[in-house]
């Protein structure tokens, strides 16, 4: 009998048509505030009709977008005459400001807070997509990888700034002007969607609260709507097997057979994978042992060194090595040189950098590093503990890490490890990375089928994903998520004592 009163779609839009496209001054980050703000309070003022008109009005313009804002750039002036139902209002157009007296009604105010938070998200956007181009130049890893994937499904994939969209475009335009290097050409890739033309009215960046709820509800009630349909099967099967077949056995066995089958759920068992592999594979910086911190400490020391003696500030001189250290190790140490190779030239870079040119010290900071990173190297806990199990349970340890040669050799001795590692594999030996085909020469050339190793290590994309491009189960060691061990193609544990439990009480660890 009654019709329940709806909101108008969420539009991210300007009202009173401000800060229209041509006039945003896509340069400075200035252009999302002044595309946002007049959205974010608006003024409202109490319709004349009856509460009950106005409950039977879903199309009615009687209000104002309150947490329904698709995005638009303004090329639309919106009007309150449709909004209030009011009748010779007049709208300044560029303002949305109301001149018309309202007759003594009540008026007040609306506060939109989806818009805000929309405005933080285009804010990321935009931050992003300039740390993106700084990337191209000035190489960086990125990580979170786990969160973006889930969106990799998605026409409007929030990871992604793009041409193809309108005000993506802008932005691009805007932050890649006077970048590209005809000596470092970047490299063309497809569209892979039409390109939005400059009067289209854009999605809003994230999503709507009304639309992710609208899509959520509705792939839960499929979920639901798939285990009700299973559920039915299981149930009526067995209804009429015992109509057919008027027998108790009948009813008994395949009652009870088809119960066992609707509620067991065959869960992939980690423990007898691990039972099943000859060879356990591991990365070694951050997997077995803290190297970001040792690295770190043996490169302050150095710059401390040279603070004291020249006067240049720690921080100056900690933001121009990592910068160096960024460039210099894009090649993940596939050209062959040893690690003092690579640290003397860091360092005279460094030297030259602040126009320092007693290069003679070059040796004695060498001997500061390494002397520093000895006594700061430190095992990951629990990981010396899977090695002996390991070695006890008669399996083969082999170590594939990217790093030279020397270096990693020289790491694993210092921490104790070397009797427990069967084989050491490193960029450096193969002159491959482990995204360039690494996995694949270390399964040739020691002949180990894919099916026969297990691999952990600390980094997704470099790590996991690469390793089971070539077929091998790996799982990525995150000391800072849960663990997570149903499912074979996104293996994660964040210790190596779980690891160790499973290997000697044969179990696996459920949550």
């Amino acid at each position: 009998m009654f019709r329940r009163s709806q909101r108008e779609p969420d539009l991210e839009s300007n009202h009173a048509g401000h800060a229209r496209r041509e006039a945003l001054y896509f340069d400075h980050p200035s252009w999302i505030r002044d595309h946002h703000i007049h959205n974010l309070i608006t003024k409202i003022a109490k319709p004349d009709d009856s509460w009950f008109d106005a409950l039977l009005a879903p199309d009615s313009k009687a209000k104002e977008d309150s947490d329904n804002n698709r995005e638009r750039l303004g090329n639309e002036t919106a009007t309150n005459e449709q909004q209030l139902g009011l009748k010779n209002q007049q709208v300044k157009e560029g303002t949305g400001a109301i001149h018309a007296p309202l007759g003594g009604r009540e008026q007040s105010y609306r506060i939109n807070f989806s818009e805000l938070q929309r405005l933080r998200l285009r804010q990321l956007q935009h931050k992003l997509v300039q740390h993106t181009v700084d990337l191209r130049y000035d190489v960086q890893a990125l990580q979170d990888y786990d969160y973006m994937s889930k969106h990799i499904s998605q026409v409007q994939d929030p990871f992604i700034v793009s041409g193809e969209r309108s005000i993506d475009r802008r932005m691009l335009e805007a932050d890649m002007r006077d970048k590209e290097d005809e000596a470092d050409p970047l490299y063309w890739a497809k569209s892979v969607v039409k390109w939005e033309t400059p009067d289209i009215h854009p999605n809003p960046v994230g999503g709507t609260r009304d639309e992710n709820f609208r899509q959520a509800w509705n792939r839960g009630f499929r979920q639901r709507l798939g285990v009700a349909a299973i559920g039915g099967i299981f149930l009526i099967g067995p209804m009429w097997l015992m109509v057919l077949h008027r027998t108790l056995y009948t009813a008994l066995v395949s009652t009870t057979e088809f119960m066992i089958m609707l509620t067991v759920k065959p869960d992939f068992d980690l423990q007898a994978a691990l039972s099943s592999k000859t060879w356990f594979g591991f990365d070694l910086d951050d997997t077995l042992h803290e190297f970001r911190y040792a690295s770190g400490q043996a490169s302050l020391s150095v710059f401390e060194v040279i603070s004291a003696k020249y006067g240049k500030s720690v921080d100056d001189l900690k933001v121009r090595y990592q910068e160096i250290l960024r460039e210099s190790t894009t090649h993940a140490f596939t050209d062959g040189r040893t690690s003092s190779e690579y640290r003397r030239e860091r360092f005279s870079r460094l030297l030259q950098a602040h126009r320092i040119d007693e290069f003679e010290d070059i040796d004695h900071l060498l001997e500061i590093y390494q002397s520093s990173l000895r006594s700061n190297l430190t095992l990951k806990a629990g990981a010396l503990q899977v090695l002996q199990t390991l070695q006890r349970l008669n399996k083969k340890v082999i170590v594939v890490t990217e790093g030279p040669a020397d270096a990693q050799d020289w790491t694993i001795r210092e921490l104790g490890l070397w009797p427990y590692v069967d084989i050491l594999v490193t960029t450096n030996e193969v002159g491959r990375s482990k995204v360039d085909g690494l996995f694949a020469a270390v399964l040739e050339k020691y002949c180990i089928h894919p099916e026969k190793i297990v691999y952990f290590g600390d980094n997704e994309v470099r790590d996991v994903h690469a390793a089971q491009k070539e077929g091998i189960l790996a799982a990525l060691y995150d000391q800072k998520q849960e663990d997570q061990l149903r499912f074979p193609a996104a293996l994660r544990i964040n210790s190596w004592d779980k690891l160790q439990n499973m290997l000697l009480d044969g179990k696996q660890i459920r949550y």
